[in-house]
C-alpha cells in the first residue's frame, strides 16, 4: 500500500477505524522515548505526529505501537518491523505495561494489513511478560 493511500484512507476513516483508535493505547517512539497519544483519542498515529511536529516521513523511520487485547504490538512505516523495532520491543514494552497498568502481555513486531476498522494480526512474536512471576518466557 502506497504512504499516500495509506493516509489518504486515515482522513476518511471509517466507524470501525475510529472505535479501534479508542480502544488502543498508543504510542510513538521518540528519541528513545515513550509519548503515548491522548487516552480514547480516535486519531491516528499519522494526524498525532503531525500535531507534535512530526513529518510522514518521520512517522515511516521511527517505531510506533500501541496496546490492545493484552498484546503490545511494535512497527514502523507500513506496519513493518526490522531489528530495531524488535529492539524498541525489548527496551519498551516493561514502560508500556506499566503505563497501561497492565501485569501481563504478549510482546509482537508487525502487523498483517487487512481491512480498515478490524484489529489487524501480529506477525512475529517476542515474548510473553508476566509482571505478577517476574517471568519473562
Amino acid at each position: 500500500m502506497e504512504s499516500k493511500e495509506f493516509v489518504r484512507k486515515y482522513n476518511e476513516m471509517n466507524a470501525g477505524e475510529k472505535e479501534f483508535h479508542r480502544k488502543r493505547t498508543a504510542f510513538l517512539i521518540v528519541d528513545n522515548k515513550l509519548v503515548f497519544l491522548p487516552e480514547k483519542s480516535e486519531k491516528s498515529h499519522f494526524h498525532f505526529a503531525q500535531d507534535i511536529g512530526l513529518s510522514e516521513l518521520d512517522l515511516n523511520i521511527i517505531n510506533r505501537g500501541y496496546h490492545l487485547n493484552g498484546k503490545i504490538i511494535f512497527y514502523y512505516g507500513n506496519f513493518d518491523f526490522n531489528e530495531k523495532t524488535i529492539s524498541d520491543a525489548k527496551r519498551h514494552s516493561s514502560a508500556v505495561m506499566e503505563y497501561c497498568g497492565v501485569q501481563k502481555a504478549e510482546i509482537w513486531c508487525g502487523v498483517k494489513i487487512g481491512k480498515f476498522g478490524d484489529i489487524w494480526p501480529p506477525v512475529h512474536f517476542i515474548t510473553s511478560i508476566d509482571k505478577t512471576t517476574q517471568l519473562i518466557e
